[in-house]
């Protein structure tokens, strides 16, 4: 880590001839990077500047916002995306040189790069590249943040091979205790609901789970109104996937199974009792898009699951997300 991070600093002092474009800060303030900003802590450098290049003044809004990035890192999509983030979000002081004032953009090359990688993955679970990482506002004139020869060495995470297509991307997500507590932190709405009824279009691409709302439990309720409490449908997309925690719901009804013989041997020839098949329980993770609950994260509950009573022990009852520093909302 100690060789990484001399190279990151090296790179940034190599890219610097001279700061007179744009982005120069007047009052700009160097501040350690702390502990509870995930996106950028552990980086390969300590100190970051304020106001970054995404207009924050202060580290409450910097890490309100990164956090809804986490996620993202867990993809893969780009060797490279947790610099070109950072270098937006915490852009790095170097305190050494006087002729350096300010943060250093990322070069339009990374960051069309990066969106080029990044972008498909982030429609799959249902958004779009932000306006704020517009790449036309930056240049790739010097000095700004490149992935030229002289980067090659830094890379924040092994490149891995895209996550498999058959499985819808809400789907995807394993249940570990890191990524729960993350994607918790970047949705916008958390929810543990019983599923009443299932609809699907595949030619839509959409499954849609309406809920059962005398069983569900809100653990963060975010932009969700009082139409949306009443009436909660929330919509798993994807096109030609599939979603293995909802294979129960596309099952057919229970054959029915003969009564047991009464007291004399004998039971009720041609009669059977279907068995109720009993409904599973979901924990949603999710955005409100208009009027629509879009599910970026489905997970089939797990009573007995370590991870899950754990987080309900913690930041799922207490409705706070410690990576904010605000009420999760409720």
């Amino acid at each position: 880590m100690a060789r990484l991070n001399a190279v990151i600093i090296l790179v940034f002092l190599a890219l610097v001839n001279g700061y007179d474009n744009g982005f120069i800060r007047e009052h700009s303030t160097c501040v350690h990077i702390p502990p509870d900003l995930k996106l950028c802590h552990g980086v390969g450098y300590d100190l970051m500047v304020l106001p970054n290049l995404l207009r924050h003044e202060t580290l409450h809004e910097v890490k309100q916002q990164a956090s809804s990035f986490v996620p993202l890192l867990s993809k893969n999509c780009h060797p490279h995306v947790r610099i070109f983030l950072c270098s937006l979000f915490s852009p790095v002081c170097l305190t050494g040189n006087s002729a350096v004032q300010g943060a250093i953009p990322p070069c339009q090359s990374l960051c069309r790069s990066v969106e080029a990688d990044c972008a498909p993955v982030m429609r799959d679970y249902t958004f779009d590249w932000p306006s704020m990482l517009n790449c036309s506002q930056y240049t790739n004139e010097d000095p700004c943040v490149s992935l030229n020869e002289t980067v090659t060495e830094v890379s924040t995470m092994k490149p891995t091979s895209p996550a498999d297509k058959e499985i819808c991307a809400p789907c995807r997500t394993e249940l570990r205790a890191e990524s729960l507590y993350d994607n918790y932190c970047a949705s916008e709405f958390v929810v543990k609901v019983r599923s009443k009824r299932y609809v699907q279009n595949l030619e839509r691409g959409e499954r849609e789970i309406r809920a059962d709302l005398k069983k569900r439990q809100i653990f963060k309720k975010g932009p969700l109104e009082k139409q949306d409490l009443k009436r909660m449908r929330l919509i798993v997309g994807g096109h030609a996937c599939r979603c293995p925690q909802l294979d129960s719901e596309q099952s057919g009804p229970r054959k029915r199974v003969p009564r047991r013989a009464g007291k004399g041997g004998k039971g009720k020839s041609g009669k059977g009792k279907r068995k109720r098949r009993r409904k599973p329980f979901y924990l949603v993770m999710g955005r409100k898009v208009g009027q629509k609950l879009l599910v970026t994260v489905l997970y089939k509950w797990q009573k007995k699951n370590g991870v899950l009573k754990k987080a309900l022990k913690t930041y799922f009852n207490a409705n706070t997300c410690p990576m904010f520093g605000v009420p999760g909302g409720k």
